[in-house]
C-alpha cells in the first residue's frame, strides 16, 4: 500500500537556499513532502493547521526573530521535532536554542549532516496521540535515511578499508608504521559491521543465505584475521581439495570465526599460530567404514594457547560466562547460535597449556552432498587481461578501484555517469570485455539500465554492479543465461580482483 510521504515545514526566506536543504534532506524513496514558510505570517498559519511531522527552521528570517520561531512551534506543535537549519549565529545562541527544545543545529555549509540529524529526530518521536500508522510511516523513513547514510558509509569506508590494505601488502613499509595500519584497518572492518547493523535496521538488508564456495569464502576471512589478530600470531589456512559449498549468510559467518579468532588471540597473550582448514564431513559414524557420503563441511581453528580448563570448557557457550577479566567477553555465544542457525554446530576440543580446536560443521548443498559438481566448478579463467568500463560516481571510490585493477593488469576505461559511459562505449565497446559499475548513478541512467543497454547490444559483455546498500535489493542481469555479480561495498582489493575474475571465467 502507497503510503504519503512526511510532510515537513521549512521556515526559509531564500528559495534557493529552500531548495538545497529539500534536496540534501531527501531520503531515498522521496519520502518528504515539504512546504515552504518564507516569513512569521507564513509560518505561525501552517503551524495553526499542523499536520506536520517535521519542522526545519531557519534562524535569520529578516523580520523573525529565530527564538520567536521557536517559541512560536513549541507552543502550536510541541510534539514535532525542530531542527534549525541556518547560517553561524554563535555557540551561545546555539546551545539557548537546543536548551528551548530545538533537536539539532545543521549549519547550512554542513548540510551533508542533515539527514543524520533528521533521522535522530524522527528516531525519537512518537507521542501519546499519534497514531500506530503515522509511527510506522516514521519508522519506514527512519530507515530509509539509515539506509542512505549506510550507502555513504560504505563508499568512505571502501577508500579507507582498501588503500589500507594495499599499504599492509607493502613489504617496503618500514615496521614502526605496519601496527598503526592494523589499528586502522580493524577499526574499518568494525565499522564494516556496524553499516551492515545499519542496513538490517533500515530494512534494506535482510539475512540471505546464497551457496557459497567455502573454501574461498574463508581464505578471504583468514586475510582479515592476520592483520586483525597482530604480527605475533601466525595464522595459517589449508583448503579443501573438495572446494566444499554450504548455503550461508556469509556476514554472519564472518562474525562467528571473527570471535572465535579473538577468543583464541586472547588464550596467546604472547603470541602463537592460529591455524585454519575446511574439509569435509561424514556425521553418521565419523570415519567409520560406515559413515554415509559427505553431509557436512567442517572448518577447524586450531590455536597454540594457554588451553581451557575442565572446570570452565561446560559454560563457555553461556550467554553471560566469562572467565575473563571484566568487560571482556568471548563472543562465543554469538558464534553458537549464528552457526546452529545456519543448521550446523560447533565442537571443542583442548588441553591445557597446548591448545584450543574449534570444529565448525556446516551443512552441504543438496547437491554436494549428493556428489553432483559444483555449479560452475572447472570454469577456466580467460587467458590475457580484459578491458574494464569502470561506472563510479565517487571520484575517490573510483580512483581506488581503477588503481587496484590496472596494478593487476587489467585496461580500465573510467566514467562519472551512465550517460558519460555511453560515450566512453560509442568508442571503445569493441574491446570492453566487463562493465563494472554502481547501481545508483547521477542523471536518468542507473548502473542497471545502462548494463542492460550494452548486454543488449553486446551479448558476451560480462557485468558487475556494486553498492552500498544491501546485495539482496539489487537483482542481476541476465545474458545468455549468465548472472551478472553484485558487489558489495566496501570491498578491498582482494574482494573486487576476486570478483572481476570470477565475473570472466
Amino acid at each position: 500500500m502507497n503510503r504519503e510521504p512526511l510532510h515537513v515545514l521549512h521556515l526559509e526566506a531564500i528559495a534557493a537556499d529552500h531548495e538545497l536543504v529539500r534536496r540534501s534532506a531527501g531520503a531515498p524513496g522521496g519520502s518528504f513532502k515539504f512546504e515552504r514558510a518564507a516569513n512569521r505570517a507564513e509560518f505561525e498559519a501552517a503551524l495553526n493547521r499542523g499536520g506536520f511531522d517535521l519542522i526545519l527552521a531557519d534562524h535569520c528570517v529578516p523580520g523573525y526573530e529565530g527564538m520567536a520561531a521557536l517559541e512560536a512551534a513549541q507552543i502550536r506543535q510541541p510534539n514535532v521535532p525542530y531542527i534549525i537549519v541556518s547560517g553561524p549565529i554563535g555557540e551561545d545562541r546555539a546551545v539557548e536554542c537546543l536548551r528551548h527544545g530545538a533537536r539539532d543545529f545543521v549549519l547550512k555549509e554542513r548540510l551533508e549532516r542533515l539527514p543524520a540529524a533528521i533521522l535522530a529526530a524522527l528516531a525519537n518521536t512518537g507521542g501519546p496521540k499519534e497514531t500506530d500508522g503515522r509511527q510506522a510511516q516514521k519508522m519506514e523513513t527512519v530507515g530509509r535515511l539509515t539506509g542512505g547514510i549506510a550507502h555513504d558509509f560504505s563508499n568512505l569506508l571502501t577508500i579507507i578499508s582498501g588503500y589500507v590494505s594495499m599499504l599492509l601488502d607493502d613489504e617496503s613499509i618500514p615496521a614502526a608504521s605496519l601496527e598503526p595500519l592494523k589499528r586502522v584497518f580493524t577499526a574499518s572492518r568494525q565499522a564494516t559491521v556496524l553499516v551492515r547493523q545499519l542496513l538490517l535496521f533500515s530494512r534494506t538488508r535482510t539475512p540471505k543465505r546464497e551457496v557459497v564456495d567455502l573454501n574461498t569464502e574463508v581464505e578471504s576471512v583468514v586475510a582479515v584475521l592476520g592483520r586483525l589478530l597482530g604480527r605475533t600470531i601466525a595464522v595459517e589456512f589449508e583448503a579443501s581439495p573438495d572446494s566444499p559449498r554450504v548455503s550461508a549468510d556469509m556476514g554472519q559467518l564472518e562474525q562467528a570465526l571473527v570471535n572465535i579468532a579473538v577468543n583464541a588471540r586472547d588464550a596467546m597473550p604472547r603470541g602463537g599460530r592460529l591455524s585454519m582448514s575446511v574439509g569435509m564431513h561424514a556425521r553418521g559414524a565419523k570415519g567409520t567404514a560406515l559413515a554415509s557420503k559427505w553431509d557436512h563441511a567442517c572448518i577447524t581453528m586450531h590455536d597454540s594457547g594457554k588451553g581451557i580448563p575442565a572446570a570452565v570448557l561446560p559454560r563457555i557457550f553461556e550467554p553471560y560466562f566469562t572467565s575473563k577479566e571484566e568487560g571482556r567477553g568471548t563472543g562465543l555465544p554469538t558464534a553458537l547460535e549464528i552457526v546452529k542457525d545456519h543448521g550446523g554446530w560447533i565442537e571443542v576440543d583442548t588441553e591445557v597449556d597446548v591448545g584450543t580446536m574449534f570444529r565448525i560443521y556446516l551443512p552441504l548443498t543438496q547437491a554436494e552432498a549428493a556428489g553432483s559438481p559444483a555449479p560452475g566448478a572447472g570454469a577456466a579463467p580467460r587467458v590475457g587481461k580484459a578491458t574494464i568500463l569502470l561506472v563510479e560516481d565517487e571520484t575517490n571510490v573510483r580512483e581506488f578501484a581503477a588503481a587496484v585493477l590496472q596494478n593487476d593488469g587489467y585496461n580500465v576505461l573510467q566514467g562519472k555517469t551512465g550517460e558519460h559511459a555511453l560515450e566512453v562505449w560509442q568508442w571503445h565497446s569493441a574491446k570492453i570485455d566487463l562493465l563494472l559499475t554502481d547501481v545508483v548513478l547521477p542523471g536518468d541512467l542507473s548502473g542497471p539500465q545502462m548494463g542492460a543497454l550494452l548486454m543488449a547490444e553486446k551479448p558476451s559483455l560480462r557485468v558487475i554492479l556494486t553498492t552500498g546498500y544491501s546485495c539482496d535489493s539489487v537483482t542481476p542481469l541476465s545474458s545468455n543465461g549468465v548472472l551478472s555479480l553484485v558487489l558489495g561495498k566496501p570491498y578491498t582489493p582482494r574482494i573486487l580482483l576476486k570478483a572481476v575474475r570470477e565475473a570472466l571465467a
